[in-house]
């Protein structure tokens, strides 16, 4: 739709979607790492960022979710499903929640609710309090 994304961090890193004023062609400029910001090898990561990019500018947000999502990359992840639909943006939400907390944890719980999925908060413990 010819709109461009800028997402600025201190230091002047970013990574922008679309083209350079006046220019043809696009430009990946990627996060400024150097404040201890991202969690995976570098490269690997650039290399996704790169690939949701190009996945982006040619309309393909759903393939670049599941990406993001396959990546671990919750933030884009989220994002991006937050454009789709409101299942999406649960579907994900949950995901993330599952994967990144303790059963029984007050933010997985959270996080579960928010998702409309509350069935999932009790799913992996057994009635005896282990998780099962």
């Amino acid at each position: 739709d010819g709109c461009g994304v800028l997402v600025q961090k201190k230091g002047g890193g970013g990574l922008k979607l679309g083209g350079p004023r006046g220019g043809g062609g696009s430009r990946l400029l990627l996060p400024n790492r150097s404040e201890g910001e991202g969690g995976g090898s570098g490269e690997d990561d650039d290399e996704v960022l790169a690939s949701l990019q190009q996945l982006l500018l040619t309309g393909k947000r759903q393939e670049a979710c599941t990406l993001a999502v396959s990546k671990k990359m919750w933030i884009h992840a989220l994002l991006l499903a937050s454009t789709e639909s409101r299942q999406a943006y649960s579907s994900v939400l949950a995901r993330y929640a599952l994967q990144n907390f303790q059963s029984g944890q007050p933010l997985q719980s959270l996080y579960l609710l928010l998702a409309k999925q509350p069935s999932q908060i009790f799913a992996n413990i057994s009635p005896g309090g282990a998780e099962g």
